[in-house]
């Protein structure tokens, strides 16, 4: 229960506190988290070690991801109250959103497969408010409240959040009533993953 009331207490933060004051309330908790969580932090350091040309500033880029991800957590707890359509239209830039339309046209349904890279959350919030609702696979978070706080930040905008374990049924469900259905493509949630050379290691 100590992560869900850490996490209602970021979410507190995000919502009550001008973007500026969060982002800075952000990048203490996530230095502070930096310090405290060496499982964490050894993690990081060797997914960097293996794309970093140098292990110089290993520490300092190894504490600059924990502060993005406290600064994509801010922007995702305040989505409710700040993403809308004139968002969309002052601050993104929308690319090749007709191929969605042309996919549907087919009446197959879609599949969109992307990476975490980004705030990908607001990729599939900014789809839904364009007219095209989604499901979208996501692992489930360990803590029942942890999961139902962060589904919820997703359902507000009618995105449909299926667990792994459930996720092949509704995938083909999608397709046969011509839905999008979104899944994040880097992540082996089974045990029949094939290993690839992948920036010079076997993953």
């Amino acid at each position: 229960m100590f992560k869900y009331f850490f996490y209602k207490i970021a979410q507190t933060i995000a919502v009550f506190f001008p973007l500026d004051v969060a982002y800075k309330i952000a990048v203490f908790l996530s230095d502070v988290q930096y310090f405290f969580s060496p499982r964490d932090r050894k993690a990081v350091r060797n997914n960097l070690k293996k794309i970093l040309k140098s292990e110089d500033d290993l520490n300092s880029k190894t504490k600059e991801v924990f502060r993005n991800f406290g600064k994509y957590f801010v922007e995702f707890l305040r989505m409710e109250q700040m993403v809308n359509k004139d968002f969309i239209a002052k601050k993104v830039e929308v690319e090749n959103i007709e191929s969605i339309k042309q996919a549907l046209e087919k009446g197959k349904g879609a599949i969109i497969l992307t990476a975490h890279m980004g705030n990908w959350e607001l990729g599939a919030v900014l789809i839904s408010l364009l007219g095209d609702p989604l499901t979208a696979v996501a692992l489930s978070h360990k803590e029942r409240p942890v999961n139902n706080l962060f589904n919820h930040q997703r359902e507000i905008y009618g995105i449909t959040v299926v667990p792994t374990k459930n996720a092949v049924r509704k995938c083909l469900e999608n397709l046969r009533n011509n839905k999008l259905t979104a899944l994040v493509g880097d992540r082996d949630f089974g045990n029949n993953g094939e290993a690839i050379d992948f920036l010079g290691h076997k993953t």
